[in-house]
């Protein structure tokens, strides 16, 4: 492959990846629950994701797929909503 396919196929990925909700750099976690995990690579199907396990004080590294995740950002307002709700119900 040329350099210029090269950088298409790349920047067609991360376009993919962006419309899936996670793209490099984006915080993830799985729609089961677990650790907050950063997006470090993606490809046509799959996000890499690293993250910090504290129980055993090492980073860990993993693909999952895109259905599987879940962007952090989108779950915040939610969250910080059932917070505030909670504090002011007290």
């Amino acid at each position: 492959m040329s350099l210029l396919s090269d950088l298409l196929f790349l920047r067609f990925m991360k376009h993919r990846a962006k419309r899936k909700g996670c793209g490099i750099g984006d915080l993830v976690m799985l729609k089961t629950g677990g650790p907050v995990m950063m997006v470090v690579d993606v490809d046509l199907e799959e996000a890499e994701c690293e993250w910090f396990s504290e129980k055993d004080q090492k980073t860990h590294r993993k693909s999952f797929m895109f259905e599987m995740l879940v962007n952090v950002n989108n779950l915040m307002p939610t969250k910080q909503y059932k917070i505030i709700n909670q504090k002011s119900s007290q």
